[in-house]
């Protein structure tokens, strides 16, 4: 592909700038954590197509679905509140996996207003307006915590089946104003996290570096980066290698091509940058580009596991090394 002609724009140069510093610093200082199964698979990249009930992504014997929730008007009508999509959902997951990791409480205080949130689940400038940074936050919530998820497993053709179905939140509850860092809201935002939800995030956590989910920069991203931490840490405890298939790919993340010669095509042209944005954050990722899609194996994780505690799923000290748990009074 020739290289891009002009002057590069300076949100670009600016990334670049952020990366070398990350790299040079060793890392960041915070950790964001991601529950097992939604490193599997994961949202919708973007807004799925029309006439589309039912989100449905697969891994092997593994498959995600999603449903949107109802929506009220005043009027008592009824709609749907639309899909959670993108970077935010995302990173709201990650976030308050973290909170409930860190408080081991499922009540999640989200600030003291929504400016606060934003910065701190974003690291982003709060903004207002129709497209601002709060305007965006607030509906991606709102479908987030209404949405209905549920993990299938389907074993030995489809003879054998188990199942969870999950609702993220029970109550919350959102400051909607445009409150300043800082500004004190007579109703404080939270979230309440189901039980069934809490119970999941709790015993399966994925540590990944905040600073380096924020620098990448779009879902795909996100989730490359998700998946490449868990599963390295896999490889290393069977020693084997993993093949990620272009095919495997469209079916795991949120790719919507169909499985063509032309649909394979767009679709590595989806992935390749994606996995370029990870291993910039990520140099030390054992992975190889192949004709037949991304091999995976054993190497250095993203976050270094504890020698005291290699396992997998024990809570937040499960991975932790020099990075601390981002907490409710980080300023990262």
């Amino acid at each position: 592909m020739p290289a891009a002609k002009g002057r590069p724009k300076n949100a670009t140069v600016e990334r670049a700038n952020q990366i070398t510093e990350y790299r040079q610093n060793g890392g960041g200082k915070s950790l964001v954590f991601q529950a097992a199964p939604l490193t599997l698979a994961s949202l919708p990249y973007r807004q799925p197509k029309a006439g589309t009930d039912v989100w449905v992504r697969r891994n092997g014997d593994f498959w995600l679905t999603l449903r949107p929730g109802v929506s009220m008007k005043p009027n008592g009508e009824h709609g749907s509140y639309g899909w959670p999509f993108g970077v935010i959902p995302r990173a709201l997951l990650m976030w308050v996996t973290a909170e409930a990791l860190r408080t081991k409480d499922p009540k999640i205080e989200l600030g003291s207003s929504l400016s606060d949130f934003v910065v701190k689940l974003l690291g982003q400038r709060a903004t207002s307006g129709p497209n601002g940074t709060r305007t965006r936050v607030k509906e991606q919530a709102n479908r987030l915590f209404n949405a209905d998820i549920s993990y299938q497993w389907m074993g030995n053709g489809d003879r054998i089946q188990a199942g969870v179905n999950l609702k993220i939140a029970r109550a919350w509850r959102l400051d909607l104003g445009d409150g300043e860092m800082g500004q004190e809201s007579l109703f404080p935002s939270y979230v309440q996290l189901s039980g069934d939800f809490f119970e999941e995030i709790i015993k399966s956590p994925v540590p990944l570096d905040l600073e380096a989910v924020r620098l990448l920069g779009s879902a795909a991203a996100m989730d490359l980066y998700a998946f490449i931490t868990y599963k390295t840490f896999v490889l290393n405890k069977t020693g084997k290698y993993f093949l990620l298939t272009w095919d495997g790919m469209g079916d795991q993340f949120g790719y919507q091509f169909p499985k063509t010669s032309k649909g394979r095509y767009k679709l590595k042209e989806k992935v390749l940058p994606a996995w370029e944005s990870v291993r910039r954050v990520y140099p030390k990722a054992n992975v190889t580009v192949t004709d037949d899609g991304l091999l995976l194996g054993p190497g250095p994780t993203a976050v270094q596991p504890r020698k005291s505690s290699p396992k997998l799923g024990t809570g937040a000290g499960a991975w932790s090394g020099a990075p601390e748990l981002i907490s409710g009074n980080s300023s990262a």
